[in-house]
């Protein structure tokens, strides 16, 4: 048969359309990327994997949901990963588990890691979907990865993870919204209404650290961040509408905002630093152990202690407010310095022995403005209009240049004086 030269044209234009189509299918289907979708789950998605729940991940590579899961009711979760170095692509689609009947009803983890016999599965990634009403939304083991994902009314809680990273994230209602065994980071995330925000929570480990930051915890029934054995860091975190906001030893609170019925306590880690934060709470305000270091934070307790500190604390530059207790209560070798505190139930400024406090405004606080005991050092503090002493001193405390006046039992009970001060204008006696 003849063929002229533009039946020729065509031809081999489709030749080059039908190579191109098939050129970009093989990569489309690149060897190491597996597809997961409903059909597949129900007969076996690739080799290894068994018909029926959970698709059963066995090698190494990269796998995409392709469809969203439906997962029936059973122990079994949706996907289980039984190896490391596994990357799961959801692409948008979501994995949801059935609304429970019974309480006895388990609804099963929706990505979820083996334990293999060599220790815990490493380096897993799930990004880019939804998961909802199941027991775990992910459950992964070590230096895991978890991007870009929400987590909805999943009844354990959103995000299991020995160690790793979870960044860009959301968690709505279950139990805890993210636990961390063994330390990891937490970036850009939205926990709202879990009984936990945060749980950091291995009894055994001091090593581990969580770091969180940029991130908002709301609504949480007991704690939004909690830590049982090791210390937290909040870099830019805003804690609000929580029973609790920050219990446990914490070695880091950095602008952050805090709003809770006890808003931080138990701050056992030495050292701990809070600057530049706001501190609002309705029992407890900042509660914090030895050595720590306390600056430019705004602190409001409506019914007690506004700061509280352990021994050889340095509370620097704060300004505390309407506290139904003291505004700052200091142990022995506080250094309080900076600080403003008014309108607080009890004294302004409180500290124990072997104390500096200077530089210091407290005024129209129900308490005495500032009472240090001895050995201790007061100078150069403004006190007026408290309903007690301006300075409440034992015998000997050294003070000087301090500005007092119109404190309603006297400007000045006991001390030495070191150098002048004034009382209402005057030199006091």
């Amino acid at each position: 048969m003849r063929v002229d030269f533009r039946t020729r044209i065509v031809i081999g234009g489709l030749v080059c359309v039908g190579m191109i189509a098939l050129s970009q299918r093989e990569s489309f289907a690149a060897p190491g990327v597996f597809e997961i979708n409903q059909a597949c789950a129900e007969a076996g998605c690739f080799p290894g994997d068994a018909p029926g729940f959970p698709v059963e991940i066995v090698s190494p590579g990269s796998y995409r949901l392709v469809g969203n899961l439906a997962k029936p009711l059973g122990d079994n979760g949706a996907i289980q990963v039984s190896t490391s170095d596994v990357t799961i692509d959801m692409q948008g689609f979501s994995i949801t588990g059935q609304p429970r009947l019974f309480p006895s009803d388990q609804p099963g983890d929706g990505i979820a890691s083996t334990f293999l016999e060599d220790g815990f599965t490493k380096r897993i990634t799930v990004r880019n979907g939804t998961l909802r009403d199941l027991r775990y939304g992910v459950s992964l083991g070590r230096d895991a990865t978890i991007q870009n994902v929400t987590a909805l009314n999943n009844r354990f809680g959103g995000f299991y993870l020995e160690s790793g990273r979870v960044h860009d994230s959301t968690m709505i209602g279950g139990n805890d919204g993210i636990t961390l065994l063994y330390g990891g980071e937490v970036v850009r995330c939205r926990i709202i209404g879990a009984f936990n925000g945060i749980q950091a929570s291995l009894s055994s480990l001091r090593n581990g650290r969580v770091r969180i930051s940029d991130s908002l915890f709301s609504g949480s029934e007991n704690t939004a961040l909690r830590a049982s054995s090791f210390p937290l860091e909040m870099h830019r975190v805003v804690v609000r509408s929580s029973l609790r906001g920050i219990a446990g030893p914490t070695a880091l609170i950095e602008e952050s905002f805090v709003d809770a019925d006890k808003a931080v306590v138990a701050l056992g880690e030495p050292a701990s630093r809070v600057t530049n934060s706001w501190i609002e709470g309705d029992t407890n305000g900042l509660r914090l152990g030895d050595n720590a270091r306390v600056q430019g934070n705004f602190v409001r307790n409506h019914n007690g202690i506004g700061i509280e500190g352990g021994e050889g604390c340095a509370l620097l530059d704060n300004v505390v407010r309407g506290c139904g207790g003291s505004g700052i209560f200091g142990q022995a070798g506080t250094t309080a310095s900076g600080n403003v505190s008014s309108g607080n139930t009890d004294d302004g400024i409180f500290a124990n022995a072997k104390s500096n406090v200077h530089g210091n405004v407290t005024q129209n606080n129900e308490g005495h403005g500032i009472s240090v005991n001895a050995p201790s050092r007061v100078v150069g503090n403004v006190s007026v209009d408290n309903t007690r002493n301006g300075l409440r001193m034992q015998t000997a405390v050294g003070y000087g240049e301090n500005v007092l006046g119109d404190n309603d039992e006297g400007d000045v009970s006991g001390g030495q004086s070191l150098s002048v001060n004034l009382c209402g204008g005057s030199p006091c006696p």
